[in-house]
């Protein structure tokens, strides 16, 4: 299992949380927690007894209703068809709902060339190696209907040199121009602006982006990275007949 809490020792760190507690003071989940990292809500996890609690960066955890245990990882389900991730299913569904509040004009957009099937939504850094070669073969997903969202994602922070890249082309006149001349390592003057480069930085954290492209169906899936044109339809589930005509 996938852990989900981003702690170097998760012992180590239950031991020095109650350490720092009195003796008849039990430790809590939220007392384990790293300083920038807060419980946002909890939710019923589908299990009886058990709850979801979900954390402030994105991640979320498992606690036993009434007794002090919890866990983080993925939690399954045998069905008759199979097994089931519950947890990538409401990490799907949150992904879903917080990508779908995103503002379209925000975004750089490439709309598909033929039949549309699927929107991508692809947080990108212009530095990014992958995200130009992405970048390179766009014509081809548009062409297998796939509308692409560009979001910003500077790898290095936003008070980075790709940040600034990213702002300049988002502050362009004509975004979609600007990124192509900047993912191909053309120098463009650099423009500032009211600009959603932050916001997009701050929704990819919460959607637990470490490295960029990061790519999200319109449906919540998050694709494994880079996917080439020739492989991407298998990704989504997606016949590739349906992309025809």
């Amino acid at each position: 299992m996938r852990a989900l809490l981003r702690f170097s020792s998760l012992p180590a760190l239950l031991l020095a949380a109650a350490a720092t507690q009195a003796d008849d003071e039990p430790v809590s989940i939220a007392d384990l927690l790293p300083e920038n990292v807060n419980i946002v809500g909890e939710s019923p996890s589908g299990v009886e007894g058990l709850r979801l609690v979900e954390l402030s960066d994105g991640n979320f955890l498992y606690a036993f209703q009434d007794k002090p245990f919890f866990f983080s990882g993925d939690l399954y389900e045998m069905t008759d068809i199979g097994i089931a991730n519950l947890s990538e299913a409401y990490r799907s569904g949150k992904r879903e709902e917080m990508l779908g509040a995103v503002d379209t004009s925000e975004a750089v957009v490439f709309p598909a060339t033929r039949r549309h099937v699927e929107t991508l939504w692809v947080f990108t850094d212009i530095t990014c190696g992958y995200c130009q070669l992405f970048h390179r073969q766009m014509a081809e997903y548009n062409a297998l209907g796939l509308e692409v969202r560009y979001l910003a994602f500077p790898r290095h922070g936003t008070d980075s040199e790709s940040s600034e890249l990213l702002e300049t082309a988002w502050c362009s006149k004509d975004r979609r121009d600007a990124i192509t001349r900047l993912k191909a390592g053309q120098k463009l003057p650099t423009k500032t602006c009211e600009n959603p480069v932050a916001d997009h930085f701050e929704l990819g954290a919460r959607l637990g982006v470490r490295g960029t492209p990061a790519i999200f169906s319109a449906s919540g899936m998050q694709l494994p990275g880079f996917v080439p044109p020739d492989q991407i339809m298998g990704h989504l589930g997606i016949e590739t007949d349906q992309s025809e005509g």
